[in-house]
C-alpha cells in the first residue's frame, strides 16, 4: 500500500527509520553513541518492510505457504540436519537470538547423532560483521573445502 499523500508519506518513513534504528541498535554489542545519522530513506523503507514480512509470517521458515507461527521449524526437523556439519556461531550478548536458542540447537543436533556440531559463542551481540563474529565466520569459511556448484553428487 502507498502513502496516499505527504503527511502519510513522512508517518511511514518516520516509523521506517525508527524500525531499522531499533534493529542495528539491538544488533550490536557496542555501539556509537556520537552517531546520530539517520539511514537512507529507500532503506529504511526496504528494510523495514523485510523485517516486519518475517515478524509476521515468523520468519522464513515453514512448510510450503504455512507459516512458521511456532518458531520451532529447525528444531522439529532437526533430524534433517543429522548428516551435515554444522558451524554454529553465537554472540553472547545477543539480545535479539538468545543464547538458549543457539545451545537448544546444538543440544537437538547431538541428540539426533550429529557428531560434526561446532559451537562458537563470541563475546558480541546479533551482529554478523561485530569483529569477533566476524573472524570466526571468516575462518570457518576459510576451512571449509572448496567447493562448485556443478558438484552436486560429489560429498
Amino acid at each position: 500500500m502507498q502513502p496516499q499523500n505527504e503527511g502519510e508519506r513522512e508517518r511511514v518513513l518516520k516509523a521506517a527509520s525508527a524500525c531499522v534504528a531499533w534493529e542495528s541498535n539491538a544488533s550490536r554489542l557496542n555501539r556509537d553513541e556520537s552517531s546520530q545519522s539517520q539511514p537512507d530513506q529507500r532503506y529504511a523503507l526496504m528494510a523495514a518492510r523485510i523485517s516486519i514480512h518475517y515478524m509476521i509470517n515468523g520468519g522464513f521458515l515453514g512448510a510450503g505457504s504455512e507459516a512458521n507461527r511456532d518458531n520451532n521449524y529447525i528444531l522439529d526437523h532437526v533430524d534433517r540436519l543429522k548428516e551435515i556439519p554444522v558451524h554454529i556461531v553465537h554472540g553472547r550478548y545477543d539480545k535479539v537470538c538468545h543464547l538458549y536458542q543457539a545451545e537448544a540447537l546444538v543440544r537437538a543436533l547431538r541428540a539426533v547423532g550429529n557428531n560434526e556440531v561446532n559451537y562458537f559463542i563470541t563475546t558480541a551481540g546479533h551482529g554478523s560483521l561485530e569483529p569477533e563474529t566476524d573472524s570466526k565466520l571468516c575462518e570457518i569459511m576459510n576451512d571449509l573445502p572448496p567447493m562448485s556448484p556443478f558438484d552436486r553428487g560429489a560429498k
